[in-house]
């Protein structure tokens, strides 16, 4: 880089640069990278508790992965870490299965308790609310305060045959592994880096005092000792600001880049409590953002039996391609932006020790080469960062998640029920309360779907929460039992309580069966009382779908957990297209932009 200035100007620059940074907090190697009492658990969705004592170092890897399972699905659903506020520090009671020997953990009160209990009752983890945070349990022992979960622990899960969460399919939780790693090799080679400049320190100094020494003594010696006090002070200030700055080297690269990375998250948007920094300072969290993105796509693909995934297979095939194309995409700009911080540390650690030569004239050179590295490469990691900024900000509010909610349900499928996605679980309540009354379920769904849904089984209800449509209470019902009376009387609330209705319909159409409807067609035509002459052809076609195992055509747009519609496939490529974009952008734009400056700074 190509930079020729007066040497007042650019004492004055430099000068300008040490009193901003001398106002800004210094930063540990630590506090640049964070997450060092974490342990295992993955600072992606986890936070240890504030005052930093929070042993996690020493919990049982068994929680740790347990934990490090779960907490993706908590951050899907809620957008939060898990806050974890007791691990395995001194103060708590000893016992073999308790915190001591890291069976047991605290969380926060501000944990959204109901989105995670589902998920560890799946592990037989035993909760409890002790008014100021929760007290979890993984090996069976007893919890502390209310108990608002009982389970076995781990092991008795696994009795049980429960493994926990469906995992990402496709190895996806290896790969945002191997992004941990990346961010692992990144932490270790920085650490590796502060300590060998801490090494280097004392001897650079000493070569640093030697060297102006010496060009202070050469100085009076070539002027025949007249020496005007002006060149005297300009040597002292020069000498000083060396001193000043190899003595703070460490600190002034990271002032520099944590400054900016604070500045871009305020210029993109983000609050002061955003952890925007943490998709810089740690890559891998950018190819877990860009893996969750992608999940509910691929997690829609492994809902697939054989026939649906067949009758899907160009989509399957697409979504395939460019969901992989995105995971290598964003592994390779984690490995870019780790290759950036080795960089910038290298060229730290080189300019230390080629610093002290830079106070004299004639061997100023050999630092210049290096100073003008060192500002390539902190460029190129500033324009990373912004373009990182953009990309995160772009995306912290995307999802995907609603164009492929709608997934098979394979146990409902066993049972012979179609995937209910409408969220009020009525077709499980439908198959119920028939089998109760001995009405053949898929008639009473395909009922309920035409009085209610419009033929759709995900819009059962939709309209009316009467949703076996029971029009008066002065109708004969039968019960269970045989017992034939009024429907109003035997079910009040009918038209009101969906659940009602439903008793209230089933014990009607059990009625006009016993009555003398010898067929699915004949019941249904009884049901209706004959006010829709198309009633009963609608009613059929969904039971002949639902008898035949065919749901496709049995759902609303964009709501069928059995197909993907063209619309969602190109919204997909879209969101994925948008997403390689920006990775081509961190991946090309820092090289195009600093290949033009190339060359040394020139030092006064």
């Amino acid at each position: 880089m190509d930079i020729s200035l007066k040497k007042t100007w650019l004492v004055s620059l430099l000068t300008l640069f040490v009193t901003i940074f001398s106002l800004i907090p210094s930063f540990s190697s630590a506090d640049f990278f964070g997450g060092a009492r974490l342990g295992g658990f993955n600072p992606a969705y986890f936070i240890g508790h504030e005052d930093n004592t929070t042993d996690l170092i020493h919990v049982q890897p068994a929680v740790v992965s347990v934990m490090n399972a779960i907490a993706p699905y908590y951050y899907q659903a809620t957008g939060e870490k898990i806050i974890i506020t007791g691990g395995a520090e001194p103060g708590h009671a000893y016992s073999p299965l308790g915190h001591g020997a890291g069976w047991k953990l605290d969380l926060a009160s501000t944990t959204n308790i109901q989105v995670l209990l589902p998920l560890l009752q799946q592990y037989g983890i035993a909760v409890g609310n002790e008014g100021n945070h929760y007290d979890l349990s993984f090996a069976g022992g007893g919890v502390g305060g209310t108990q608002i979960l009982a389970g076995s622990g781990i092991a008795g899960a696994k009795a049980a045959g429960l493994g926990g969460p469906k995992e990402t399919p496709w190895d996806v939780q290896a790969m945002m592994g191997m992004g941990n790693n990346i961010s692992k090799v990144m932490k270790e080679f920085a650490g590796y880096s502060v300590k060998a400049l801490g090494n280097l320190h004392p001897l650079m100094m000493n070569l640093l005092i030697a060297l102006c020494i010496i060009d202070f003594t050469m100085m009076i010696t070539l002027s025949g000792f007249k020496v005007v006090p002006q060149d005297i002070v300009v040597k002292v200030a020069k000498y000083g600001f060396f001193m000043y700055v190899l003595d703070n080297w460490d600190k002034f690269i990271n002032w520099f880049f944590i400054g900016f990375v604070k500045v871009a998250g305020a210029l993109f948007g983000y609050s002061a409590t955003a952890d925007f920094s943490k998709d810089v300072t740690t890559p891998q969290l950018l190819l877990q953002k860009a893996l969750h993105l992608i999940e509910p796509a691929l997690n829609k693909l492994a809902s697939f039996g054989a026939t649906d995934f067949i009758s899907n297979l160009g989509a399957a095939l697409v979504i395939y391609v460019f969901s992989f194309i995105v995971i290598a995409v964003f592994t390779l700009v984690a490995l870019y932006i780790m290759l950036c911080y080795c960089e910038l540390y290298i060229s730290a650690a080189m300019n230390i020790v080629t610093l002290p030569f830079s106070v004299l004239h004639w061997s100023k050179f050999v630092s210049e080469g290096m100073l003008g590295h060192l500002v390539t490469a902190t460029l190129k990691l500033v324009i990373v960062t912004v373009i990182v900024s953009m990309a995160t900000v772009a995306f912290k509010d995307a999802t995907v998640a609603d164009m492929f909610s709608a997934t098979v349900n394979a146990q409902q499928e066993m049972q012979g029920m179609p995937t209910d996605t409408g969220g009020n679980n009525y077709v499980a309540t439908i198959t119920q309360i028939a089998q109760q009354y001995g009405v053949d379920p898929n008639l009473a769904i395909a009922i309920a779907s035409v009085e209610t849904g419009g033929g759709k089984i995900d819009d059962i209800g939709s309209a009316d929460t009467n949703i076996m449509q029971v029009l008066n209470g002065d109708q004969d019902c039968t019960l269970p039992d045989g017992t034939v009376t009024n429907v109003g009387s035997a079910f009040p609330g009918f038209e009101t309580n969906p659940t009602v209705s439903i008793q209230a319909g089933m014990a009607v159409l059990k009625n006009k069966i016993n009555s003398g409807a010898t067929s699915p067609a004949a019941a249904a035509e009884r049901y209706n009382g004959g006010g829709d002459p198309d009633y009963v052809s609608k009613v059929m076609k969904v039971y002949a779908a639902l008898g035949g195992g065919d749901y496709s055509a049995l759902y609303s747009a964009n709501r069928n957990p059995h197909s993907i519609s063209t619309e969602v496939l190109c919204k997909y490529i879209l969101f994925c297209l948008v997403l390689i974009f920006f990775a081509f952008l961190i991946l090309k734009l820092p090289n195009r932009i600093i290949k033009p400056l190339g060359g040394s700074v020139e030092l006064p």
